[in-house]
């Protein structure tokens, strides 16, 4: 009688168990909210809030709506289509977490399919979605501050982009994080867009232009451990200013690469860290000015079909090689004023103008060298290696800089304040630390 009440007790456990850890799955799926017949009755303008909980998808917007969720408002689309499909101006998706996307092909596999203009999609959270959005003629729309969770251990061309644009312009893409996709944004045919202040990792470029994506501007944007950062390809005037390009150390990782591109400008970047910091290839008649570009094994790549961009008052430190040239040199490493700061020139500034007495030779041999037989690379730190390292290349077509600072851009920043500024700083840190002497004193005597 004992044994067959402890064999009941063990199959009541058992039991338990599996309520506990399939139960769950059970009583989630029965307590999904069939979202669509909600959309059907709402009327175009409306505003429909969804409280926290687990909402049927796919689901098409067809009219100008506002759907609100509160952070913990999940619309799961079950594997099937685009969780959410767009088809109207004016809709707003606020606070949702859009998940489950299909993985049939293109749009098929996307949290979002926005067809029209005007969406402001802010705040949400991409889970399980191969792709998180497609944008397809889409104007005047906001992409603002979602997260998009990606497949970082997947092969990279098993992934699709967090967001993918075409023929689309004017739209705002900014404070988005993404993680683990093939493309942060991936751009063709659009024109005009702005895409700021957002975080890409772990992914194969974190911002790709493509076919006549002209225009566009890129600014205060962070990418990190990648295989490029900011990626331009038959695309011109591109804006790039104040990004943050760092870790992309992989084989062939570029902070940046502009090929095939013209008038664009790349302004107060940060390129640290990377296989290559910048690559010019097919590139004509660009600006590259105020960048940092630090801790690279290679900072600047040109090759032969590349010619007429203006190269200035950028500062190179401490990488391994400054700048590598495949054929002849044909872009200006100073305006006839000003050059750039190079942290391996020995020149002197004698007359204390902050620019360099004599031309800087910026190829070494051993870089030279090791373009023409990348086997040599692995005697990079021997001491042969060191010596070739000092030495210039030198001879006609050769990368020079005429005029190189003498001292960092900070420096030259700092030297460019007014004097009334700087003396008022200084009498005002004086007078603080007198001050500040002067209580503690008063303090003793107390004491």
């Amino acid at each position: 009688m004992a044994g067959r009440k402890r064999k009941t007790g063990i199959w009541m456990s058992v039991c338990l168990l599996v309520l506990l850890f399939w139960g769950g799955g059970q009583c989630e799926g029965a307590d999904i909210t069939p979202l669509q017949p909600l959309i059907d009755e709402a009327r175009p303008g409306d505003v429909l809030k969804l409280e926290a909980g687990v909402y049927r998808g796919p689901v098409l917007v067809d009219k100008p709506l506002t759907l609100r969720g509160t952070g913990e408002t999940v619309i799961d689309g079950g594997g099937h289509g685009p969780v959410i499909t767009v088809e109207a101006d004016d809709v707003g998706l606020e606070g949702l977490v859009i998940r489950n996307a299909g993985n049939g092909t293109g749009e098929e596999k996307a949290g979002l399919l926005l067809r029209g203009s005007r969406a402001d999609v802010r705040n949400n959270r991409f889970e399980q979605c191969p792709v998180g959005i497609v944008l397809r003629e889409s104007e005047e729309s906001r992409i603002i501050a979602n997260r998009f969770d990606g497949f970082p251990r997947q092969p990279v061309h098993l992934r699709g982009h967090a967001i993918d644009v075409a023929r689309s312009h004017r739209n705002v893409i900014a404070d988005n994080t993404i993680d683990g996709f093939r493309d942060g944004v991936y751009m063709e045919w659009s024109a005009e867009n702005e895409i700021a202040r957002n975080v890409v990792t772990r992914s194969r470029y974190g911002f790709h232009f493509m076919l006549q994506s002209d225009g566009n501007q890129v600014s205060g944007n962070e990418v990190e451990q990648s295989l490029i950062g900011i990626l331009v390809m038959g695309s011109d005037q591109i804006r790039i200013h104040g990004n943050i390009v760092h870790g992309n150390q992989g084989y062939q990782g570029y902070g940046a690469v502009l090929y095939d591109t013209e008038g664009s400008e790349l302004q107060d970047n940060v390129l640290a860290d990377n296989f290559v910091g910048l690559k010019l290839e097919k590139a004509f008649g660009n600006r590259i000015e105020g960048n940092t570009l630090v801790g690279n094994q290679l900072a600047l790549e040109a090759t032969a079909d590349t010619a007429d961009n203006v190269i200035v008052r950028n500062q190179f430190l401490a990488n391994q090689w400054q700048v590598r040239s495949a054929g002849e040199w044909g872009n200006a490493l100073d305006d006839g004023r000003t050059g750039n700061f190079w942290d391996d020139y020995t020149g002197m500034d004698r007359d204390g103008d902050g620019i360099g007495d004599s031309p800087h030779e910026t190829e070494r041999w051993f870089s030279f060298l090791s373009r023409r037989h990348p086997a040599l690379q692995l005697f990079d730190h021997s001491p042969a290696v060191a010596a070739l390292m000092s030495a210039p290349v030198g001879g006609e077509g050769a990368p020079v800089d005429n005029h190189p600072l003498a001292r960092p851009l900070a420096m030259e920043e700092e030297q460019e304040r007014p004097v009334f500024w700087s003396r008022a700083a200084l009498f005002g840190a004086i007078f603080i630390l007198a001050l500040a002497g002067f209580v503690m004193g008063l303090k003793t005597e107390r004491g």
